[in-house]
């Protein structure tokens, strides 16, 4: 940038030159002005206030217009001149540098992803055939569900025995004990006959599982009222099994690839309810 003898901008006649701005003699005003506005709306827009000449103020438009007039070039900006110079690109996060999504990056990748599948196919054959035929025994009852309440019977049986160990074959029959004993409950309900054969099977595979869990917490109360479940780690079943966490060895290998430790993690909520059920029978 040279010093001119010419003393007024070429573009608003200020007399405040301050030298060559983009390959014209101007003020900085206007030198700031192109830089921003060359290129922007402006230069399409019509005159905003129609006096805009060479001996009055010019608005935006007219103003832009001139710097072009006057020889103004934009090829003369200069960029990257800030004293903290600006990144190229912006830093990586860590989901684009591992390149997975952020909810599947703790998974291991090398290891296949199986789902596994049970198959029930025989066991809800059995349970079709008892909701087809009936209640074993006829019962009256005053009610329906003074009914119900006596084909629960969550009472431990006389037979107990402790499981040492707990296999994925222990854990079908617990999964057909309970499977089955839920169907026998419900051909007591006398409202739950009268729905279609397809419709009860189908209430039966949502809530059976419901009913075992039912089944575990009241009979495990009954246990411990009794003594026959002498701390807080032992569970029994109504079919006479009881097992005690602290010595029963679980081996869920042949059906989930995680640890013990967080798959019994997933039962402390039952653990809980169990113990609360227990403290409000005793008070």
């Amino acid at each position: 940038m040279t010093k001119s003898p010419i003393r007024n901008c070429l573009v608003c006649g200020a007399e405040n030159n301050h030298g060559n701005h983009f390959d014209v003699q101007c003020c900085r005003a206007c030198a700031i002005f192109f830089r921003r506005r060359a290129g922007s709306k402006y230069a399409d827009l019509k005159c905003q206030t129609r006096h805009c000449d060479e001996k009055y103020k010019l608005c935006k438009p007219c103003r832009l217009r001139r710097c072009y007039a006057v020889g103004m070039n934009i090829e003369k900006f200069q960029h990257n001149r800030d004293s903290l110079k600006t990144l190229e690109k912006l830093p990586q996060s860590f989901t684009n540098f591992i390149g997975r999504p952020s909810l599947v990056i703790f998974c291991i990748p090398e290891e296949p992803y199986e789902k596994t599948f049970v198959e029930l196919k025989d066991l809800l054959k059995k349970a079709s055939e008892i909701l087809h035929f009936g209640a074993e025994t006829p019962y009256v009852g005053p009610s329906q569900l003074r009914k119900l309440t006596m084909a629960s019977c969550f009472s431990i049986s006389k037979d107990c025995r402790m499981y040492r160990t707990l296999s994925y074959g222990d854990m079908s029959y617990f999964w057909e004990y309970y499977l089955l004993r839920t169907a026998k409950w419900l051909t007591y309900f006398e409202e739950f006959q009268s729905i279609p054969h397809k419709m009860k099977l189908q209430l039966l595979t949502s809530f059976w599982h419901v009913f075992g869990r039912l089944d575990k917490m009241v009979t495990t109360a009954s246990a411990r009222r009794k003594k026959i479940c002498n701390n807080e780690k032992m569970w029994a079943m109504s079919n006479g099994v009881i097992m005690d966490l602290n010595y029963t060895k679980v081996d869920f290998s042949a059906i989930s690839k995680y640890p013990l430790e967080q798959i019994l993690y997933l039962h402390e909520a039952n653990w809980v309810m169990m113990c609360e059920s227990q403290r409000i029978k005793k008070s």
